[in-house]
C-alpha cells in the first residue's frame, strides 16, 4: 500500500508545532500530538485545539507515550520540540519501534543530522531558521529577482520584469515568450490584482506596457547568480533591423545579429564587475590550445625542430612580432597571418591576467589596510545579526549574490563576519532596551539609499516598529522585508503599510510547510517568494499505483498546477525545462514548482485513487 494510514504524529506545541498542526488539518488527515503542560497555556493553544483528533501530554520519549499514541498507525512523525537533544532522542526511540515510520527533526547540527539518516531508515532533518534564507536574500534584492535553483551542475533563476513600452516583449503574445530554455510563471496585467492561483495565465494573452511577467530560465554563460537578461531598446532594435532589411538578410540571421548586440551589452556592462574565475580558465585553456596548435603546425608542417616551435610559439603568445622568424620563413603569407593571429590573443590573454592580478593584489591590499567604507547606496541593509537567521542571510547576500551588506547589530565578536559585512553598532537592537539610538546607526547604515532593507530580529513588535520608521521616514521606495513569528500577526499589522513592496515573512510557516511536504514523502529542494505565495522546489519519485504513472506531463500540470523543470528517466539522463508531452512511468524523477495547495491535491488524489 502507498498510504500506511491517515494519522500524523506531532510532537511539541511550540510555534514551529502549532504550524505544522494548521497545514496537516489543511491535508485533510488525523492530527495526533504529544505535549508538555507548559505548552498548553499558550495563549495561541486555543486556536488550534479544535482540529486536535488526540492530543497526549507526557514525554514524547517515552515508549509507553508513544504507544498510547498509536505510533504504529502512523504514516509520519513530526519531531518539532524546542528541545532537539529530545527530538533526536525521539526519533531513535519511534525507528525501534517501526522502521518505516517517516521521520522529519527539527535539528540545527548540521554534522548530526547528516549521522541521523544514515543510521535511521526514513528520516529527514532540517534547521528550520536555515530553510528561508534564500528566500529571504533574493527577495531583498528587489522586485526583478525571485531566486535561483541549483539542480547538481545547472542552475536555473526566477526573475519577474516590469514591462514598460521600450521592452522587447510589450505587444508580444505570452506562448512566444515561452522557450525551451524559459517557463511563463505568472502574467500579471497592469493595474490587476496579484493573482491567488499559482500557474495561472492564458498563452493568448498580449503582454502590454506595465505589465509583470514572472519567469524561469536556464542560466548559461559567466554571469552572476540573479543577473537580469538584457533587453536592448526597441529603437536600438529598429536601426539595427532596418539595417538588416536593407541587406536583404534572413530572420535568422536577424535573430543573431540581436543575440550578438545583446551579449556585447552584457560585455559593456560586466567590465566593471569582478571578473570571474571561470572566465580565467576558459582563457587559460584557449592559450593553451593555441600553444599546442602552433607548436604541432611549425614541427610537422614547416619541419621546424620542437624546441624551436614551442619557442617560436610562445614568444608569438607573448605578443611578439615576428622576429622569432628568420627571413625566407616570414615571408609565407600563412606564416604571416599565425603570427598576426597568436599576438592578438597573446595580447587579449596578458592584458586579462594583468587586470585579474592587479584586482587580486588590490582587494587582497585593501582587506588587510582597512575595511570598505559603508555603502552610499545600491546596497542591503539587515536589521539583526542573530545566529540563526540573521548571519546565514547576511553571508548568503555577500557569498553568493556579491551584494554589498550592512547590518546594524549589537557588536560582533566573530572576525568571519566583521571583514565580511559592514556592521553598524546600534546597542539598541536588544528586546530589553528602548530604540534608543537606533535612528542614527539606521542613517549611518544609509538606509535612505538602500535597494532592501530586511529586518529580522527575534522581537516581532521591535521589527515591526524598526519597518514603520523605515518605510514611513527613511525609504519608501525600498523593498522592506519583516520578519515575523506568526501569520496571523503579519495578517493584521499589513493594513499599516501603504505600499506593496513590504513583505512579510513567518520563519516558522515556511518551516512547516516544509516539514509536512515531507512528512508526506516529497523532497523539498528549495524556496521561493513569487506573488506573495511561499514556492516549493519539489522533487517527485514516481511509484507504482501513484497517480502520476502512466500519465503524460501536460495532464498532470493542467490538473495539479505545476511547473516541472527537471525530468530524469528511470536509468536516463536528466533533461531540463522538459517537454509536456513526455509519459511518466515508474522509477522516473521529476523536479518541479508547486505551492503546499497543489500539494494537499496531489495528495488526496492519490488517497482516493488507493481507496476505490
Amino acid at each position: 500500500m502507498y498510504y500506511k494510514s491517515e494519522h500524523f504524529l506531532v510532537c511539541g506545541l511550540g510555534n514551529l508545532g502549532q504550524h505544522c498542526v494548521k497545514i496537516l488539518h489543511k491535508f485533510g488527515v488525523s492530527i495526533i500530538v504529544i505535549a508538555h503542560n507548559e505548552e498548553l497555556n499558550i495563549p495561541e493553544i486555543n486556536d488550534i485545539i479544535h482540529i486536535i483528533d488526540n492530543l497526549i501530554i507526557g514525554d514524547c520519549r517515552n515508549p509507553d507515550i508513544l504507544k498510547q499514541a498509536k505510533i504504529k498507525q502512523c504514516r509520519a512523525a513530526l519531531l518539532v520540540t524546542s528541545d532537539e537533544q529530545v527530538n533526536i532522542e525521539t526519533a531513535f526511540v519511534i525507528n525501534d519501534i517501526d522502521s518505516e515510520i517517516r521521520l522529519v527533526i527539527n535539528s540545527s547540527q548540521t554534522n548530526i543530522n547528516q549521522n541521523i539518516k544514515k543510521k535511521l531508515n526514513n528520516c529527514v532533518a532540517y534547521n528550520p531558521n536555515e530553510l528561508p534564507v534564500e528566500a529571504i536574500a533574493t527577495r531583498a534584492l528587489g522586485d526583478e529577482n525571485r531566486g535561483f535553483i541549483q539542480l547538481r551542475k545547472e542552475r536555473l533563476v526566477v526573475l519577474k520584469d516590469k514591462i514598460d513600452v521600450e521592452h522587447k516583449w510589450c505587444g508580444s503574445y505570452l506562448r512566444n515568450i515561452n522557450t525551451k530554455n524559459r517557463i511563463v510563471l505568472s502574467h500579471i496585467q497592469d493595474k490587476k490584482a496579484i493573482p491567488t492561483a499559482f500557474y495561472e495565465w492564458k498563452d493568448n494573452a498580449r503582454i502590454g506596457a506595465g505589465d509583470e511577467v514572472a519567469y524561469i530560465q536556464i542560466k548559461t554563460g559567466l554571469t552572476d547568480l540573479l543577473t537580469k537578461e538584457v533587453h536592448p531598446p526597441k529603437k536600438q532594435r529598429r536601426r539595427s533591423q532596418k539595417f538588416l532589411f536593407k541587406m536583404k538578410l534572413s530572420w535568422n540571421w536577424k535573430q543573431l545579429v540581436e543575440e550578438v548586440y545583446v551579449f556585447l551589452e552584457w560585455i559593456k556592462e560586466s567590465i566593471p564587475e569582478q571578473l570571474s574565475k571561470r572566465m580565467i580558465w576558459v582563457l587559460f585553456l584557449s592559450w593553451f590550445i593555441l600553444f599546442i596548435i602552433g607548436v604541432a603546425y611549425l614541427a610537422f608542417r614547416e619541419q621546424k625542430p620542437l624546441w624551436n616551435s614551442m619557442y617560436s610559439t610562445f614568444v608569438m603568445l607573448l605578443g611578439a612580432y615576428d622576429g622569432v622568424f628568420v627571413d625566407h620563413d616570414a615571408k609565407k603569407i600563412w606564416i604571416r597571418l599565425m603570427n598576426a593571429f597568436y599576438m592578438l590573443a597573446g595580447l587579449s590573454f596578458i592584458g586579462v591576467m594583468n587586470a585579474w592580478l592587479t584586482q587580486w593584489w588590490l582587494n587582497e591590499k585593501f582587506d588587510l589596510l582597512a575595511a570598505n567604507p559603508i555603502p552610499k547606496k545600491d546596497h542591503i541593509v539587515i536589521v539583526g545579526l542573530g545566529y540563526q537567521i540573521g548571519r546565514p542571510v547576511a553571508m548568503f547576500l555577500h557569498n553568493k549574490l556579491h551584494q554589498s551588506v550592512v547590518a546594524v547589530s549589537r557588536p560582533v565578536q566573530e572576525s568571519s563576519v566583521a571583514t565580511q559585512v559592514q556592521i553598524v553598532v546600534g546597542d539598541s537592537i536588544n528586546t530589553h532596551k528602548v530604540l534608543g539610538d537606533l535612528p542614527k546607526a539606521l542613517a549611518i547604515a544609509n538606509i535612505n539609499t538602500a535597494k532592501g532593507i530586511v529586518i529580522i530580529t527575534d522581537d516581532e513588535k521591535l521589527n515591526l516598529e524598526i519597518g514603520l520608521m523605515a518605510i514611513h521616514e527613511k525609504n519608501p521606495n525600498s523593498t522592506l522585508i519583516i520578519r515575523t513569528l506568526d501569520t496571523s500577526f503579519s495578517n493584521k499589522i499589513k493594513t499599516l503599510f501603504s505600499t506593496d513592496k513590504v513583505k512579510f515573512l513567518c520563519v516558522n510557516d515556511i518551516a512547516a510547510k516544509v516539514f509536512v511536504a515531507t512528512a508526506f514523502e516529497k523532497n523539498v529542494l528549495n524556496l521561493l517568494w513569487l506573488n506573495d505565495q511561499m514556492v516549493l522546489v519539489t522533487e517527485y519519485k514516481v511509484k507504482p499505483n501513484d497517480t502520476f504513472n502512466a500519465r503524460f506531463l501536460y495532464e498532470i500540470i493542467n490538473e495539479y498546477k505545476i511547473v516541472p523543470i527537471s525530468y530524469k528517466k528511470d536509468q536516463g539522463n536528466t533533461k531540463l525545462m522538459p517537454l509536456d508531452n513526455i509519459k511518466l512511468k515508474v522509477g522516473d524523477c521529476l523536479v518541479f514548482l508547486t505551492t503546499i495547495e497543489s500539494l494537499i491535491k496531489i495528495d488526496q488524489v492519490q488517497k482516493n485513487l488507493e481507496w476505490d
